[in-house]
């Protein structure tokens, strides 16, 4: 999610409707059942900050909040969801839009048009969502914009952008567009998109969604709803990814078992309000008995810090594609150059080619690893070691791509002709990050002292 920049005029008319929208949404909230700890209060998005939301911050009243306090406490009838299966059928509840619906097979597409078509039960959490024209997320950059990061971030915003261009057109030829207007549905995806659940369902007689809910013993933010976003992969793909990434966080009975549970989309209200910081998974976790989610403290905060929870394992291009914002000093980051074939001694190039690498991917320490067609990264022995290293110091000595973010000037062209200026501030950012990983690879490397290969 993504704040602004302060304008003069506008902000504080800006600010007071973002509280009215923040006042209208916490009435709901408790209305609908969700218990918020008084020790939390949901602050405007910081003035120089373009990449962050609105925040959730501690009050810090009792001497501040300490690790395992519940913080959010919420039940599964205010919860909506939909099954990420793409041949899941279309609820009764929502049997004008069957058509619509079975062409648009993406889980975000479909929970999107979900929150829409009852906008009258979701109004306060909608009127939360930002204008269209505050998201910086890459699909809604024009080509000229794009020029100014890399060939990966352009190809899959144009994706989703196709994807996105394809359900709207959709909506309006099946007659939908005056109830799911393209504006609220754009927005509406986009924090799907950004926020939503996964985890295993259970049948649940309550709540939206064909009455199905999210069960197991916890539950993290889905990390590979980016591909089911964005449109590049296939949604059995990308639910497979994100059942991975979710056993690799080590979060107990979210992955897709074995017993036939069905993986679900879902949006958790006022939990997804929470910003990103890297760390370990949210400590979400669902009370049967009770029927609630709860959201307890995985750390200590003190007065005027910010409550965070952690989006899953992340490098900035994925922060960039599927939520809008990047992350400074993200542990999790990396920057990916082509395989340098034409500079590589003949044999290098024929076991890397061999091997299936396209790429090579550099991350914090320099640590480098092969990288094969769809981004994925080759495991120790896939790769000869020996090539791999040559290919990483030729790589980093000779990559145009290198070059680039390394001219500085580029910023400056950027912050001239890119508007809203936080947007070319975000660019500015992506670059700036892009350019520090590389920098700190070729110091690395060229003095001997990198961690080396991925193993």
């Amino acid at each position: 999610r993504r704040g602004r920049l302060a304008r003069p005029a506008a902000a504080a008319a800006a600010a007071e409707a973002a509280d009215t929208a923040a006042d209208r949404f916490f009435e709901w909230a408790r209305a609908g059942g969700i218990e918020v700890s008084p020790k939390l209060a949901l602050a405007p998005p910081p003035e120089n900050d373009p990449g962050r939301g609105r925040r959730m911050l501690c009050r810090g009243e009792g001497g501040g909040i300490r690790s395992g306090e519940v913080l959010i406490s919420l039940p599964v009838s205010v919860v909506a969801s939909v099954p990420m299966e793409a041949s899941a059928a279309c609820p009764e509840t929502l049997a004008p839009l069957s058509r619509w619906w079975d062409k648009h097979s993406r889980s975000t597409l479909r929970l999107a048009a979900m929150l829409v078509w009852e906008k009258e039960r979701y109004a306060a959490y909608l009127d939360m969502l930002p204008a269209l024209e505050d998201i910086d997320a890459p699909w809604r950059w024009s080509e000229a914009e794009l020029s100014f990061v890399s060939e990966d971030i352009r190809a899959k915003a144009r994706a989703k952008r196709k994807t996105l261009d394809e359900a709207c057109a959709d909506l309006e030829r099946f007659g939908l567009a005056d109830k799911i207007t393209p504006d609220l549905f754009l927005r509406a995806q986009h924090a799907v998109a950004s926020r939503a659940f996964s985890g295993t369902a259970a049948q649940n007689g309550s709540g939206a969604g064909a009455g199905t809910m999210l069960g197991g013993a916890a539950l993290s933010v889905l990390a590979a709803i980016a591909a089911a976003g964005t449109g590049v992969a296939s949604l059995p793909d990308a639910a497979l990814g994100g059942a991975a990434a979710l056993a690799a966080c080590g979060v107990a009975g979210a992955a897709m078992s074995s017993s036939g549970d069905k993986a679900t989309l879902a949006v958790l209200p006022m939990i997804d309000q929470m910003n990103h910081a890297s760390g370990t998974p949210p400590d979400l976790n669902f009370e049967p008995t009770a029927g609630r989610w709860e959201l307890r403290a995985d750390r200590d905060y003190s007065a005027g810090d910010e409550v965070v929870i952690s989006y899953g394992a992340k490098d900035n291009n994925d922060l960039l594609v599927q939520h809008g914002f990047i992350e400074e000093k993200n542990r999790e980051d990396a920057v990916f150059l082509s395989a340098p074939w034409e500079a590589l001694p003949a044999e290098v190039s024929r076991q890397l080619s061999d091997s299936g690498v396209e790429e090579l991917r550099f991350s914090r320490g320099g640590v480098v690893a092969g990288v094969a067609a769809g981004r994925r990264l080759l495991s120790e022995g896939e790769v000869p070691e020996s090539a791999l290293r040559e290919a990483a110091v030729v790589a980093l000595r000779t990559s145009a791509v290198a070059d680039g973010f390394a001219d500085e000037s580029t910023d400056e062209r950027i912050r001239a002709e890119v508007r809203p200026l936080a947007r070319a501030e975000l660019i500015v950012r992506w670059r700036r990050e892009q350019r520090g990983l590389l920098q700190e690879a070729k110091k690395l490397w060229h003095s001997g002292k990198s961690a080396g290969l991925d193993r």
